[in-house]
């Protein structure tokens, strides 16, 4: 059956061949695609891959080699069109000629009055109100319920692909269309190797999670997409988001139920409905991390499930005081008491405090900008350590590691690191790790607040 291709508005509906002509199979994962399309539809450059590896490739087309194929998924567009965008060339042959492509949709969240209106007239009750304008104005509310809206359009989408197609996906997938793959994402054997076995499960990425967990990316069983259909429906409800936050109450610590992000609200509403989140090592974005693990998939490596004694772990994690790990506070992103303990009783802070204001309880953690104005206040960076506590807490850290092939583990053997990441009891352990600033770890070992969690690190005794 030919392709259908046609262009009305903002909207591209594409009529799909029978599930049996295509040359993959039936497609088991849908793929929710949202935010700004003029982002996704640029070409790789060195900010977004190291030494231009994926130069003269589109952001969409490592998405289509990375994950679409990985994942024999369709692809759900649901994104935003800037008045001034135009679709390149490559876009348009790619939405012609791909059989993955169940749906295009543009549309023009250019006026983000409505947005901040039904947040406001959501919270008579402001008490979730700062966490979700984050210190913005009235006319511009925070991108990300953008994005959920979107994700949200997309959700039905999917079931009427589903309605079609006469059975329901495996999966769902939910990402950013402006996110730099560096390599292969984790296979569906993979997923069903770490699935578990009583809930339904989320797989995360171990990265930039700032309390919560990373929402530029995940990916669930499909009885747990449901929730995102309906997330932003509850952030902009505070009677739908105060039921959450009494489930979430109940199950942790008060300072570890407070709200702080986004990020959190995600992981917060994931939990509350009993979902299960795994996690695997980053190989998306444009982060010295995820490069490193990128690199490591294309020099021969290969996904595996964590062994029952990991190889791959969180360097300095013992400065983290023990307090912070218990009951199950991690498991809702971390107590903020203890990020506030921290932050309060690091020196630095507590000299630049008129700088980067010191919140003055726990819960009064609220907007990027204040963190941003943390990170740069001094040379020795006096940050939050928050992707870092549930890392240290869990060790393992993931569920879904990367193996190095017997060439790179030889050719790290021939030079370990020289500085102890403090993780085995004795120094005979040999180790690389991989950070977000390597010459920033070598600058900073006197000052070990600092390093919680700062790399992850291969134990060169036990690969």
């Amino acid at each position: 059956m030919k392709k259908l291709i046609l262009w009305i508005l903002w909207v591209i509906d594409i009529a799909q061949p029978a599930s049996g002509d295509l040359a993959h199979g039936p497609a088991v994962t849908a793929v929710c695609l949202g935010g700004v399309m003029k982002r996704g539809d640029t070409v790789v450059d060195n900010a977004d891959s190291a030494e231009g590896k994926f130069q003269g490739h589109y952001k969409f087309e490592l998405l289509d080699r990375f994950v679409f194929e990985v994942l024999n998924a369709d692809a759900f567009f649901h994104v935003t069109a800037p008045h001034n965008y135009v679709a390149s060339d490559r876009l348009k042959k790619y939405i012609a000629t791909s059989d993955r492509v169940r749906t295009f949709q543009l549309d023009n969240r250019s006026h983000p009055l409505a947005f901040g209106e039904r947040l406001r007239r959501g919270h008579r009750n402001k008490t979730f109100l700062p966490y979700l304008v984050q210190g913005r104005s009235p006319g511009s509310p925070f991108k990300n319920q953008y994005l959920n809206e979107q994700w949200a359009e997309c959700m039905h989408a999917v079931r009427a692909a589903e309605q079609t197609r006469g059975f329901e996906y495996t999966y769902v997938a939910f990402a950013r269309i402006d996110l730099a793959w560096q390599a292969y994402h984790p296979s569906l054997q993979m997923l069903e190797a770490t699935k578990c076995e009583n809930s339904t499960t989320v797989w995360a990425v171990a990265d930039d999670d700032y309390g919560g967990v990373m929402d530029k990316y995940f990916i669930m069983q499909r009885p747990g997409a449901a929730i995102i259909e309906s997330f932003a429906d509850v952030l902009n409800s505070f009677d739908k988001l105060e039921a959450v936050y009494r489930i979430v109450r109940a199950q942790t610590s008060v300072s570890a139920s407070l709200p702080w992000n986004y990020e959190r609200f995600l992981l917060h509403t994931l939990r509350a409905a009993g979902r299960c989140i795994r996690y695997m090592v980053p190989v998306v974005g444009h982060r010295r991390l995820s490069v490193a693990f990128g690199d490591i998939l294309h020099e021969g490596g290969t996904w595996e499930v964590t062994p029952a004694d990991p190889y791959l772990k969180m360097g300095w994690c013992g400065y983290l005081p023990k307090y912070c790990c218990g009951g199950r506070r991690p498991d809702f992103g971390g107590d903020l008491s203890c990020l506030y303990n921290l932050w309060r009783s690091h020196g630095r802070c507590r000299r630049n405090r008129a700088l980067v204001q010191l919140p003055r309880f726990p819960g009064e953690f609220v907007g990027l900008s204040r963190l941003n104005r943390i990170e740069t206040a001094t040379s020795e960076r006096c940050f939050l350590p928050t992707a870092q506590l549930r890392a240290c807490c869990h060790q393992p850290h993931v569920h879904l590691t990367l193996r190095p092939s017997k060439q790179t583990i030889q050719k790290w053997s021939m030079s370990p690191d020289d500085v102890d990441p403090e993780i085995a009891s004795t120094h005979e352990s040999r180790w690389h790790c991989l950070s977000e600033a390597p010459k920033w770890i070598a600058d900073s070992r006197k000052k070990p607040w600092n390093l919680i969690g700062a790399a992850h690190c291969y134990d060169l005794n036990l690969l």
